[in-house]
């Protein structure tokens, strides 16, 4: 193979990454964040605090709460507040445009990055972008927005792994909001959290509930009809309030079906009674379109606890609503007209009928229901399972908290963190012939003694999908998300290791890279040991070679071998030389095919790949390996093997070329074919700090 000349390849490389970032605007986020959050003299800005609701949608919910606890407390304005929004001016930001302290970044811009990197205290309420990693010193709080009635994280329908943003930002945060215990429960189960995350989980109720109870009911009306919307004072004001219906990737438009239930509910009214409609936060842009709601519907930017406060009764469906208005006490309607539908696509975490207030599954109930709604009412006590904790103090925990002040709540602060050992398996090929293996491989694990966290690529195939399902409950599955975090310094490099050769010159460099990468990837303090269950792929073995922690190899698929000539664009030894000597220890798991019986001695013939297998002998101390068996006499020619042993080779050789490796230190019964053995002639080209090799 030609040799490369790498000085030409880096400024094309260099080159090509510069048009990329021009053209591409996700590209060139992730290179302006990775270059701010790689510069080590940004420091951060310790009075300053980032807020985002609902990915800059609206200046509402719990960090909304939350700002207002914090705008009350500081009277000498000496804290800054920066709020991710989108571009558009609503009565909300009216309120507090004129505040010398409070400002407005449009969402994903540099100024946006800008805050992120350098904001102390950062409080979301959703996912974090995939380019975020938190930096040492920032505090992260993830509020959340609601009590969970429906299915969420790996328990939603749709694409599978769907979740994996959200499950990488909760890891990422120090601290996980939860309104009431159950929630707890259904957060760390539903996004694998339980064992493995580093943070805290406070359960304090939702600041945003407070605001339901404190918000000034006159203030409220006032401003609703700054936002186009009268309300009568001499009635009553009933509010539909429906969930969004889909997946996240394939969101149902509800426009219709919203108009038709907002027309029904309105004609089915009682006397003394008005309407007011809010739609969920993602389907808002296309109901607000339609003119003959607009006297009714609540924009998007008003905070929907603060609505509440005018409200004297609630018609929602499978909306976490439902929860924060059983404080009032006051009606509630579930109007599930599509309830078994429902069910099918999202799943549901409760049964409707069993929650306080009236469920409404046909028309005929609901207009029954509509004309009883002045004698509904929800008694407390039937409600304390989900707001045991809204005392009207969870604003102020919640700040106190986020500034440090942990010591007068510590029963309320759950830690979900086992004393386990961390393995993570990175896992790809599941959609090969080997797949089953590598999945019995995985579901063999100690689940009592580690945590077992899965790695593997976003958006698998139906067929990976599938598998991914068959492995255990018991472990945990993250997938890499976005693009890799690399500056325009670093690209040429970071390429060339991962198709070429991770040479000396470039292998510091680089190292950062893949370091800083898997963090991103993988935000758990501390992994303890990696096992590389793969194909061949030059991004991740460096991943997982160039990481902090104890990395194994484990040669099981046919295809990692199979495919061995495309491996990398220059000589494919040089390029496992260069790689997989990063791996602590190397180990084989592949099943035997048969047996080969030589003077009265037993061989296990086990594939690890097509033409290579391993030839396993228990009674003596060697192992042979050789390529392609379908000779007999490189089989039973064990005179040539031995005289070889010492001849300078690699591992992938050439038809009738063989490899003894001697000194084999231990033989388990047990397993049929597991040994321990000795790697002195691998030392040479492969393996230089390889401490041994494990073959199952």
């Amino acid at each position: 193979m030609e040799s490369v000349d790498y000085d030409k390849l880096k400024d094309k490389l260099t080159k090509k990454n510069q048009i990329e970032i021009l053209k591409n605007s996700s590209a060139r986020n992730f290179e302006y964040y990775t270059d701010l959050f790689s510069n080590s003299s940004i420091e951060l800005e310790k009075n300053t605090v980032l807020y985002d609701s609902f990915l800059g949608k609206s200046m509402t919910d719990n960090p909304y709460a939350m700002f207002l606890e914090i705008m009350d407390r500081d009277i000498d304005s000496e804290i800054k507040h920066v709020w991710v929004l989108k571009p558009e001016i609503s009565e909300q930001i009216k309120r507090f445009w004129s505040m010398g302290n409070v400002f407005f970044v449009t969402p994903y811009s540099f100024e946006h990055i800008e805050y992120l990197v350098k904001a102390k205290y950062i409080v979301t309420n959703v996912s974090m972008p995939y380019y975020y990693q938190k930096r040492s010193g920032q505090v992260l709080m993830n509020t959340w927005h609601g009590t969970p009635i429906k299915g969420m994280g790996k328990y939603m329908g749709g694409q599978y792994g769907q979740w994996d943003n959200v499950m990488r930002s909760f890891l990422m945060s120090d601290y996980i909001i939860s309104p009431n215990k159950y929630t707890t429960d259904i957060i760390a189960d539903s996004y694998d959290l339980n064992g493995i995350y580093d943070g805290k989980i406070l359960e304090i109720g939702y600041p945003r509930i407070d605001l339901i109870k404190s918000t000034d009911k006159q203030t409220m009306i006032d401003f609703l009809s700054q936002n186009n919307i009268k309300i009568n004072p001499d009635k009553k004001t009933l509010l539909y309030a429906p969930t969004w219906r889909g997946q996240d990737a394939n969101r149902k438009d509800m426009t219709e079906e919203f108009k038709q239930n907002v027309n029904l509910i309105k004609e089915s009214l009682p006397d003394g009674w008005q309407l007011l409609a809010k739609a969920h936060q993602l389907v808002y842009d296309k109901i607000s379109k339609e003119k003959e709601l607009a006297d009714i519907l609540i924009a998007n930017s008003v905070d929907t606890s603060e609505l509440l406060s005018v409200v004297d009764g609630l018609v929602t469906d499978y909306s976490s609503i439902l929860f924060d208005y059983y404080i009032t006490g006051k009606p509630v309607i579930l109007w599930a007209y599509d309830l078994d539908e429902y069910k099918a696509d999202r799943g549901l975490l409760l049964d409707l009928d069993k929650l306080p207030g009236i469920l409404a599954t046909t028309e005929t109930v609901l207009i029954n229901s509509l004309n009883q709604l002045d004698n509904i009412a929800i008694e407390r006590q039937l409600t304390n399972k989900f707001v045991e904790y809204q005392n009207n103090d969870s604003s102020k925990i919640a700040v106190d908290i986020l500034f440090g002040n942990t010591k007068n709540y510590q029963d309320r602060i759950t830690n979900i963190k086992s004393t386990k050992i961390n393995k993570l398996i990175y896992v790809d090929g599941l959609d090969q012939i080997d797949a089953q293996e590598k999945i019995n491989y995985i579901n063999s694990q100690d689940f009592n003694k580690y945590n077992v966290i899965i790695l593997s690529r976003t958006k698998p195939t139906q067929i990976t999908a599938n598998a991914l399902k068959s492995i255990s409950s018991h472990a945990k599955q993250i997938f890499r998300v976005g693009r890799t975090a690399v500056t325009q310094n670093e690209f040429a490099d970071f390429v060339i290791a991962n198709q070429y050769e991770l040479t000396p010159e470039i292998i510091d460099g680089v190292r950062q890279v893949f370091e800083r990468e898997f963090k991103r990837i993988v935000p758990v303090e501390k992994i303890d040991i990696i096992e590389y269950l793969g194909n061949q792929d030059g991004f991740f073995l460096n991943l997982i070679g160039l990481s902090n922690s104890v990395k194994k190899f484990v040669f099981k698929s046919t295809d990692f071998l199979r495919t061995r000539e495309n491996a990398a664009k220059t000589d494919y030894n040089i390029f496992l030389e260069t790689v997989l000597k990063q791996y602590q220890e190397i180990k084989i798991d592949a099943s035997p095919i048969g047996e080969i019986v030589r003077n009265e001695q037993v061989y296990k013939l086990v594939p690890i790949g097509k033409g290579d297998y391993l030839l396993i002998n228990q009674a003596e101390e060697n192992v042979f390996l050789t390529i392609d068996t379908s000779s007999s006499i490189n089989i039973l020619n064990f005179g040539k093997i031995n005289q070889s042993n010492n001849k300078k080779t690699n591992l992938f050789l050439s038809t009738k070329d063989k490899i003894l490796i001697s000194k084999l230190h231990s033989v388990m019964p047990e397993l049929s074919i597991t040994n321990l053995i000795d790697y002195p002639v691998f030392q040479k080209y492969l393996l230089q700090t390889v401490d041994r090799v494990v073959v199952i």
